[in-house]
């Protein structure tokens, strides 16, 4: 990602007072006209898609397992027979491109997408960092968008507001990070149940509205209480539909037909 984007710092926005991050390519074109940066994140979309089961397996050897024919009925949650794409994605889609952020300009220990098809979620990833205060759990809804910035980033801030706010949440989370646990990914001296007291929360929105046209966010503070550092976004701006397009033909453009 580094070869096409860079990450533009613009400090504490407010209201809301939290620490906010803008995408932009290095370039200066939009997304949907850097090929390379759409060829790459195809790729991701797809193995993300064919590594991860639509229901709950058994309990079977993964490396016994013959990998999927790349058909449309087997795409058929994510692209219609004529190479369209379904609702279902923009979301998907979305969480893919935040995922590769994190992991490229961030510096997690460990960055974990959720379920494929939890379809109201409190987190959509959860990424484990080291500080010099020890280590913490960032909470991270993705929101993409085509309008409604406002509106998605405040229902992100609701989800948290319960997470941090109320015990409602927690045995999920706890569940989570026990799994995490057992992978066997983190470092011997970062334990799950101490990171899951240690909350930090980030929306990432990928939308269409230009960003100076609209105030999301406003009540982050209120929602999310204590130092500015708890509370983060990244904002990165598409365009509608075409770059969702130009993923769609990739992929579909790959597929045994």
């Amino acid at each position: 990602m580094r070869r096409w984007c860079n990450e533009i710092d613009r400090g504490i926005t407010n209201p809301g007072e939290f620490k906010e991050l803008q995408l932009k390519t290095l370039s200066g074109e939009s997304l949907h006209s850097t090929n390379e940066l759409l060829d790459e994140l195809a790729q991701r979309i797809m193995s993300r898609y064919e590594s991860t089961a639509q229901a709950e397996p058994l309990e079977i050897d993964a490396s016994s397992l013959e990998p999927p024919d790349r058909t449309i009925e087997f795409y058929h949650w994510l692209l219609n027979p004529d190479g369209s794409y379904t609702e279902r994605f923009e979301p998907f889609a979305g969480e893919i491109f935040a995922h590769w952020y994190e992991t490229t300009f961030g510096t997690p220990v460990y960055a974990e997408l959720g379920k494929i098809n939890n379809s109201d979620p409190v987190w959509d990833m959860l990424s484990i960092y080291e500080a010099d205060d020890g280590a913490y759990l960032r909470v991270i809804q993705v929101k993409t968008t085509n309008g409604y910035l406002r509106d998605n980033c405040n229902k992100a801030l609701a989800k948290f507001e319960q997470l941090d706010k109320t015990k409602r949440y927690h045995a999920d989370l706890y569940a989570s990070l026990r799994l995490i646990e057992d992978k066997k990914v983190l470092p011997p001296h970062i334990r799950g149940r101490d990171v899951g007291r240690m909350l930090r929360y980030w929306v990432t929105a990928v939308h269409s509205e230009p960003r100076h046209s609209v105030q999301p966010l406003a009540t982050y503070r209120d929602k999310i209480s204590g130092s500015y550092e708890r509370r983060g976004a990244l904002f990165i701006e598409a365009a509608w539909p075409d770059f969702w397009k130009q993923i769609a033909k990739r992929i579909y453009d790959k597929l045994d037909r």
